[in-house]
């Protein structure tokens, strides 16, 4: 059923996505990340969450909104630091993206049951095998301006 709803509703999210901006949150706790598999990725791959920006929004404002809305954590939009920009082409669409950081004082977090397959904290030193490539950039820009 799943696979189904999927091939049906796929033009359509192309369609909505392509040319727009969206933002993604890394969230850390101590030395762990929050991680996501949104329900619609059949490709079954932990990302950071986030979503889609807003005309009303900056990148911040829409990264704070959609943790809230998905993990239901509350994180001011001015603790959010940039980790950088890109454009992305994906399943033949192209968005322009903007990646964040936040570190946490808890682990506290309820998933969105509709939105998200899986959520899940991972240790840096213990990541999935199936993390996104953009997951996996922003984790080690992270990491590296930890040791600077």
């Amino acid at each position: 059923m799943n696979r189904t709803v999927h091939y049906l509703i796929k033009p359509f999210v192309r369609f909505a996505l392509n040319n727009t901006r969206r933002s993604r949150i890394l969230l850390v706790h101590k030395d762990e990340v929050l991680l996501v598999e949104p329900r619609l990725d059949k490709q079954r791959v932990w990302n950071m969450p986030g979503g889609g920006i807003k005309k009303s929004e900056d990148a911040k404002e829409a990264a704070a909104r959609e943790i809230a809305e998905e993990l239901g954590i509350t994180v001011s939009a001015s603790k959010l630091k940039p980790l950088f920009k890109q454009a992305v082409e994906k399943d033949g669409y192209t968005y322009a993206a903007e990646f964040f950081v936040a570190e946490l004082p808890s682990k506290s977090f309820t998933k969105h049951w509709l939105e998200l397959r899986s959520a899940q904290w991972f240790s840096l030193s213990a990541l999935p095998p199936q993390i996104g490539p953009l997951t996996q950039r922003a984790i080690t820009i992270y990491e590296k301006s930890k040791k600077t």
